[in-house]
């Protein structure tokens, strides 16, 4: 994986070298907390708390003003807490998954309006995560994934000077893969490797995928 990662990545830079084009980095990052509580009568429980954290930065090149390429990665991280009085073990249960992705993008903006411009972006993206599972003085390991999936999404730019601009992303089409396994014990005892595939399309014309970030351009 590692050496599929240096040459995408050296692809791109000698590409972006060549056509010497105008270079621009940016990308978004989102934090986000939750918790509930369950109520019955007097009786009142915490339920789970979760915190996750993903950044997601970027860099690319324009090869002219309608047209730009690019390399996008991805870094995840969740935190779900379960307190013992919701657990079958009667200990506070920690759930914690990573992941991370790459995402070579292309795009089009095929309109402008003073410092507004509408793009398109088309995103090929894959990447993995690992989790594991907490209880007092245990750890397992929970599912490993992968996934690879393709998008196209709508997006606008609003420039805040030459070199800098913010953009917004909402909505999109797009396909994706994911796999999922674990090691489970059979029946006599032994370990087993199960495996969960899954693949779907997706479109979304709303704003709950409504995403915002930030580039310069060099």
């Amino acid at each position: 994986m590692k050496k599929k990662i240096f040459t995408i990545v050296a692809l791109f830079l000698v590409t972006s070298t060549i056509l010497k084009a105008q270079m621009f980095v940016g990308g978004a990052f989102s934090l986000a907390t939750s918790s509930s509580k369950f109520s019955a009568g007097a009786v009142s429980l915490d339920g789970d708390k979760t915190f996750s954290f993903n950044f997601s930065p970027k860099a690319g090149y324009f090869l002219n003003d309608k047209f730009a390429i690019g390399l996008g990665f991805g870094f995840g991280t969740s935190k779900t807490t379960t307190p013992k009085e919701l657990t079958a073990s009667g200990e506070e249960e920690v759930s914690k998954a990573n992941s991370w992705a790459i995402a070579p993008f292309a795009r089009y903006y095929f309109a402008k309006s003073g410092d507004l411009s509408f793009f398109g972006e088309a995103t090929l993206g894959f990447g993995g995560g690992k989790s594991e599972i907490s209880a007092g003085a245990v750890t397992v390991d929970g599912p490993k994934t992968s996934m690879i999936g393709i998008s196209v999404a709508p997006a606008i730019s609003y420039d805040l000077g030459k070199k800098f601009a913010i953009e917004a992303s909402f909505g999109g089409l797009g396909f994706a893969s994911s796999t999922s396994k674990e090691t489970i014990k059979d029946d006599e005892g032994n370990d087993v490797e199960s495996k969960d595939t899954s693949s779907g399309i997706n479109l979304s014309l709303d704003l709950t995928s409504l995403s915002f970030g930030a580039i310069f351009k060099f």
